[in-house]
């Protein structure tokens, strides 16, 4: 599957052209453990989105946590209500779905919309993606660009 116009799209959202494409061909892989995509003219077998998901809930944390500490008076009942709504599966995958996410996952044909918890992870992913493609500032902007900070 030719992902070129996915990954565009991908950059177009967040604002963040990846030097490393297929980082972003990975983060937005959810058809199988393993699937084989064309990207920029050549064939390459990605591993499914979950490792780059677990990164990019980290690092959304970390950038949304550091956002809350620079605010003085804010109390951790304020950070734990912060994180629930913003970077809930259910918060991703509605933003994501406002975002047109959707039509840039790469997943085994499916009549349906995607589900849930693949438009959460997928989202995940996309942020692990910017962390690894250009570090925390990166996805800060990236964050900021969608409206989760």
């Amino acid at each position: 599957m030719k992902v070129d116009t996915n990954i565009a799209e991908v950059e177009r959202i967040f604002a963040h052209v990846f030097a490393n494409k297929l980082l972003c061909a990975e983060a937005i892989q959810a058809a199988s453990p393993f699937a084989t995509l064309w990207i920029g003219g050549k064939i390459h077998t990605l591993e499914m989105n979950k490792r780059l998901a677990v990164l990019g809930d980290v690092v959304a944390n970390l950038v949304l946590c550091r956002s809350w500490f620079r605010e003085r008076g804010q109390t951790g009942a304020a950070w734990n209500n912060i994180r629930q709504t913003r970077l809930s599966n259910e918060s991703l995958a509605q933003l994501g779905r406002t975002l047109g996410l959707e039509a840039t996952i790469v997943s085994a044909p499916n009549p349906g919309e995607k589900g849930l918890r693949v438009m959460a992870t997928t989202f995940e992913a996309i942020l692990g993606a910017i962390y690894e493609d250009g570090g925390e500032e990166a996805v800060a902007r990236a964050m900021d660009r969608v409206g989760l900070t």
